[in-house]
C-alpha cells in the first residue's frame, strides 16, 4: 500500500481515452501526479466551464502530452432555465451521461444530458442523482425515491419511510436484472434494509431486512457488499441470499465497510483508521493501521482500474478540514506479498515567520520542488496548511493559531520551475486565497482577510 498527498479528495472520473483521472477541489490529476496545466490556469471550478447559458467540456492530460477528449456534442448545450446568479455544479460525469445541478433558494433543478443518446431533460424540485441509465432517471428526495423519465415525466414515487439524517438511503445504486438495488439508511427503530425495486413500476422486487443499519454497502459483479457494525456479509444481488458471513477482528461498530477486488476482501474501519485484508473465502489475511494524517473517510468511493485499487483520503479534524487529503493505491498482489504500508516522501518545506515594520507577522514558505507538478500541489498544501493553523477560522484553533499574523503569505519558488510556468503559479496563488476566503478565515487577529502571493527566490 502506498499514500500519496494532494488536497482534499472529491471525486474520481474514468474516461474514454483508456486513462484515469483524479479530481481534487477542482484541480485535475492523471495517475502519475501530474496536473492539466491548460484547465488550471482557467479558474478556480476547472472541472467544466460553464457560464451564461453554454456548458463547455475542457481538455485532459494524456499519457505523455496533453489531449482534448473528443465530445463534440457537448461543446455547446443551451440551458433554457438557467437563472442569473445562480452556480451550476457538477454532479456526475462520465463518458455517457452528465448531470449537473444549480440551486434556486430551496429548489434544486436537476440539467440531465446522455449526450450519446442525444437526450435531455430538466428536473424542477430535484432531489439527489440516486440512479440513471438510458431509460430512466432516479432521485431521492427526502425520504422517497422518484423516477423519471428522459422526457421529464415522473414514471413512480417509492416511500422509503422516515430515515437518520446521517444514515439516510446511500451508495449502492445498482442495475440489476429490471431491478434498482438500494441501501435504505437508517430506519426509524435503528435497523436497515437492502431493497430491490423493479425499475419499471417502482415496485419491490425483494427486500432484506436487518436488526440495525447497514453501515456502507457496494455492488460489484453480481454481489452485494455490506458492513453492518463488525458484522461483513456478501448477498446475492439476484434475491438477497447470504453468500458469505463472518465478523471482522475490529472494536469498530459504525463506520465500517467491505469492498473486493474480486482477488481480496476488504473491510475499512474508518474509526479505527485500518485496512484489513481477508481471502475471498473469508480467512483473515493482516491489516494495515494507516498513519493520523490523511485518514480513511466513511463512505468514500473505491476504484479500481489496470489491477490497481484507489482510495481518497482526507484530513484527520475540523482544524485541518480540507487543508491536506490522500489517494491511497495497492494491489491484492503487494498484499499477498507482505508488503508494508509507504508514505510519499514529502518535500523539505521550510517556514519562515517574517517580523514586519509594523509588528505584525508575514509567513514565507520556501517550495523546493523544480517542477510545476510538484510545485502546484505541495504548495497549495503548505499553504492551506498556515492559513489554518495560524488564521484565525470557524474552528477552535488556539493552541496553533498566531494573533500578530496578519494574513499574508508568501511562496518562494525554485526558479528552475521556469518562466513558462508564471501563469500557473498565479493561479495557485488565487486557489490558495480562494480557498481562505470559502473556508471563512482571517488573519490571526480576525480583521484581514488572508492573501497568499508568490515569487521566484531569486527576486527575493
Amino acid at each position: 500500500m502506498y499514500i500519496n498527498y494532494f488536497i482534499e479528495v472529491l471525486n474520481f472520473f474514468k474516461l474514454a481515452d483508456g486513462e484515469i483521472y483524479f479530481v481534487f477541489d477542482g484541480e485535475i490529476f492523471d495517475i502519475r501526479g501530474r496536473v492539466d496545466l491548460r484547465l488550471y490556469e482557467r479558474g478556480i471550478d476547472s472541472i467544466t466551464n460553464s457560464g451564461g447559458k453554454r456548458l463547455r467540456i475542457g481538455s485532459l492530460l494524456n499519457k505523455e502530452k496533453m489531449k482534448e477528449v473528443e465530445y463534440p456534442a457537448l461543446r455547446e448545450i443551451n440551458l433554457p432555465l438557467q437563472h442569473p446568479g445562480n452556480k451550476s455544479e457538477i454532479v456526475r460525469f462520465d463518458e455517457k451521461f452528465i448531470f449537473f445541478f444549480e440551486r434556486d433558494g430551496n429548489q434544486y433543478i436537476h440539467y440531465c444530458f446522455n449526450y450519446s443518446e442525444s437526450l435531455s431533460t430538466i428536473i424542477l424540485d430535484a432531489g439527489i442523482l440516486a440512479y440513471y441509465d438510458d431509460s430512466i432517471i432516479v432521485q431521492q428526495k427526502i425520504n422517497k425515491l422518484n423516477c423519471y423519465s428522459w422526457s421529464g415525466n415522473q414514471i413512480w414515487s417509492f416511500d422509503i419511510g422516515r430515515t437518520s439524517v446521517i444514515y439516510r438511503p446511500n451508495l449502492m445504486f445498482a442495475n440489476v436484472g429490471g431491478g434498482i438495488l438500494f441501501n435504505a439508511g437508517e430506519l426509524p427503530d435503528k435497523s436497515g434494509a437492502i431493497v430491490c425495486l423493479n425499475k419499471t413500476t417502482g415496485k419491490p422486487i425483494w427486500r432484506r431486512d436487518f436488526d440495525r443499519r447497514v453501515e456502507n454497502s457496494f455492488y460489484i459483479d453480481g454481489k452485494i457488499y455490506l458492513a453492518i457494525a463488525n458484522r461483513m456479509m456478501i448477498l446475492e444481488a439476484s434475491d438477497g441470499g447470504t453468500d458469505l458471513e463472518f465478523f471482522a477482528d475490529i472494536a469498530d461498530m459504525d463506520l465500517t465497510a467491505l469492498w473486493s477486488d474480486k482477488k481480496l476482501i476488504y473491510v475499512i474501519a474508518a474509526r479505527s483508521n485500518k485496512i484489513l485484508a481477508y481471502t475471498l473465502h473469508g480467512e483473515y489475511i493482516r491489516s494495515y493501521e494507516l498513519p493520523p494524517h490523511p485518514v480513511l473517510k466513511h463512505g468514500a468511493k473505491i476504484l479500481k482500474h489496470d489491477g490497481v485499487n484507489y482510495l481518497g483520503l482526507v484530513g484527520p479534524d475540523q482544524v485541518l478540514s480540507g487543508v491536506e487529503g490522500g489517494l491511497l493505491t495497492w494491489t491484492p498482489e503487494d498484499v499477498l506479498a507482505g508488503k508494508e504500508l509507504e508514505l510519499e516522501e514529502k518535500p523539505f518545506i521550510i517556514s519562515m515567520v517574517i517580523k514586519e515594520d509594523d509588528g505584525s507577522q508575514s509567513y514565507y514558505l520556501n517550495i523546493p520542488c523544480n517542477n510545476i507538478h510538484d510545485v502546484l500541489r505541495f504548495g497549495e498544501i503548505e499553504a492551506r496548511k498556515v492559513s489554518a493553523l495560524h488564521g484565525k477560522q470557524m474552528w477552535d484553533n488556539e493552541e496553533t493559531r498566531n494573533k500578530k499574523f496578519n494574513g499574508q503569505i508568501k511562496l518562494i519558488i525554485d526558479p528552475a520551475v521556469g518562466e513558462e510556468s508564471r501563469v500557473y503559479l498565479d493561479m495557485l496563488a488565487k486557489r490558495c486565497t480562494f480557498f481562505a476566503k470559502v473556508m471563512d478565515i482571517k488573519s490571526g487577529d480576525g480583521k484581514k482577510p488572508i492573501e497568499v502571493s508568490w515569487a521566484f527566490s531569486n527576486e527575493v
